[in-house]
């Protein structure tokens, strides 16, 4: 399928969703007010906000989405607090890379400190890897990252016991794990016709990115915790700063880039 009748269906669906979601989460204000309602009903602004932005990039072709993640990459950096001229410059470095349309990859000097290089390889080499990707695919990845996040409160809410990592992330369960990757799965082969794959490889896909992205989510996390902070930033209402949202992409991305190119 090409590009816009499908992005038109997967937007068009996101919208629904979100528009319902909007309602359930207002008529549940006014019926039971209360922090967690508060808290969904921010997630849930938040999206409406990212989903907007995603698809005027879509739409203003892929200068805007270098643009869009180059910038996104320079604020992850900013919330890792290892934004220097020479950071920057690599960022530019890495997207000049990608542009040329050779294969992602990021210089980490040994002149920088740890934390910038921790910082190169989560938010600018993980991220570099979204738009090398053909649109559709990128559509695929962002949408099972964040439905696999989605999949995981739901199911962690309903079902969960036994706590996946309480020292790292105390919500996260090993129910809410395996309800994202069964969500994951499922939203992946119902959506396969963004990829250039048959239905059971495109459910295997998504399975992937979600472990993945679960991986990455703990990997910052664990960060978080290190540092004594519950949100990398506050860009993002109800959803901190742009690594809280990212960090089930920086490493799946790579992860999907690569497994492409094996298939």
């Amino acid at each position: 399928m090409s590009l816009w009748p499908a992005a038109g269906w997967i937007f068009g669906g996101l919208y629904a969703t979100l528009l319902l979601a909007s309602l359930i989460g207002f008529v549940s204000q006014k019926r039971s007010p209360g922090p967690s309602i508060d808290h969904i009903n921010a997630r849930i602004r938040g999206w409406w906000i990212m989903i907007t932005l995603m698809g005027l990039g879509l739409l203003a072709g892929p200068v805007a989405i270098f643009a869009f993640f180059i910038l996104l990459s320079l604020q992850g950096l900013r919330e890792f607090g290892a934004l220097t001229p020479l950071t920057a410059l690599l960022v530019a470095a890495q997207y000049g890379v990608v542009i040329a349309g050779l294969p992602p990859a990021v210089v980490l000097p040994a002149l920088l400190a740890p934390r910038q290089r921790w910082a190169l390889l989560l938010a600018v080499a993980g991220l570099a890897h979204i738009p090398a990707l053909h649109p559709l695919l990128m559509v695929f990845l962002v949408l099972i990252a964040q439905a696999s996040d989605v999949f995981q409160f739901l199911a962690g809410k309903a079902l969960g016991r036994h706590k996946l990592a309480p020292a790292i992330s105390p919500n996260k369960t090993v129910e809410g794990l395996l309800g994202g990757l069964l969500g994951a799965g499922a939203l992946g082969a119902l959506v396969h016709w963004l990829t250039p794959f048959p239905w059971p490889t495109a459910a295997a896909l998504a399975v992937a990115i979600a472990a993945v992205g679960t991986a990455g989510g703990l990997i910052l996390s664990a960060m978080k915790r290190r540092r004594g902070i519950k949100d990398w930033g506050q860009m993002i209402q109800g959803h901190g700063g742009v690594l809280d949202r990212a960090d089930s992409i920086c490493l799946s991305a790579p992860l999907l880039y690569y497994l492409l190119c094996l298939l």
